[in-house]
């Protein structure tokens, strides 16, 4: 897909409205993220962070769309899991259906651990695995918890710094300690999914992406990456439901180049009520992409508000 291609895939109006809906925004409140991300094929990030009212020129430009953990009203939870091959880093996008085969263990042992917790996680398909993403309300009795269960020294509860931008507020105290909580309790969570899941799995399962020993589809593994809570809050972004996905060429350097020309534009796409088959059809088909997006628009009272209104 072309540059011009996704601009024209970003005119569609549902596709739109869904972005702005994964930045916390709908039609009569302004998104909550801090800030949002912008990249083509050359790179995740064009010009570093940038102004949440830039969105609609990202969209313009045909960009990747990411949006930033840190948000005004909520803590952002993402549960990410991926296949990795250390030999064939293009085998996630070449063989597709292998690939969430492999990965089926481990994410329905998230969703059911997740809905034994009562979580109403919202389920993002991307090029290579699944996130898991859901919000915790800021002032609810579930932030509070992660608030105080958040350890360390107590000077790393002052307001932390946006390094990124060179203007702008700081991330609040409360918010840094309760990402900090929520990262022990993805940790525990983590190492829990792992023990169940791995017994089931054809491959390894690790958390994060650990080189592991060859197999017959060379050094592959599931990771469940929690690195994300190893950072600060104000760094952190992932890539928004509907945007563009573009890693595979934001990663050239370690995909053969002919495998790469055989590859289509793919998008993040979540799976309402659908198998993750039916999720790799829409997120390879711009048609299709756009059609979800409208009857996303339509069940919004079932889905959308998922996202948008879990404490």
């Amino acid at each position: 897909m072309t540059a011009q291609e996704r601009i024209n895939y970003y005119r569609n109006r549902n596709v739109r409205d869904r972005i702005e809906e994964f930045l916390g925004g709908d039609l009569t409140h302004l998104p909550t993220c801090h800030y949002i991300v912008a990249g083509d094929e050359l790179a995740h990030r064009v010009d570093g962070p940038r102004p949440v009212s830039t969105l609609e020129c990202s969209l313009d430009q045909g960009l990747e769309i990411g949006r930033s953990l840190w948000d005004e009203s909520s803590l952002v939870a993402d549960f990410d899991i991926e296949y990795v091959n250390f030999d064939d880093p293009a085998k996630a996008f070449i063989e597709p259906e292998r690939t969430f085969e492999l990965l089926e263990p481990v994410a329905n042992e998230i969703e059911r651990t997740l809905s034994d917790c009562e979580i109403p996680a919202l389920r993002l398909l991307s090029g290579r695995g699944h996130h898991f993403v859901w919000r915790i309300r800021r002032g609810s009795t579930a932030f509070s918890r992660l608030v105080q269960l958040g350890r360390g020294p107590e000077e790393r509860w002052q307001p932390e710094e946006q390094t990124d931008l060179t203007e702008g507020p700081q991330v609040p105290g409360d918010l840094v300690r309760a990402f900090s909580g929520l990262g022990l309790l993805m940790e525990y969570l983590a190492h829990r999914i792992k023990q169940k899941a791995a017994p089931q799995s054809a491959i390894p399962v690790e958390l994060t992406a650990l080189e592991v020993g060859p197999s017959a589809g060379g050094r592959e593994m599931i990771s469940i990456d929690i690195s994300e809570y190893g950072d600060p809050l104000s760094m952190r972004t992932m890539r928004a439901a509907f945007s563009v996905y573009l890693k595979p060429w934001q990663q050239r350097w370690f995909i053969d180049p002919q495998k790469l020309e055989e590859l289509p534009t793919m998008f993040v796409v979540p799976l309402y009520g659908q198998s993750w088959r039916e999720g790799l059809r829409v997120m390879r088909n711009s048609g299709v992409a756009c059609g979800d997006a409208c009857r996303t628009r339509r069940q919004r009272h079932q889905c959308v508000c998922r996202w948008c209104r879990s404490g």
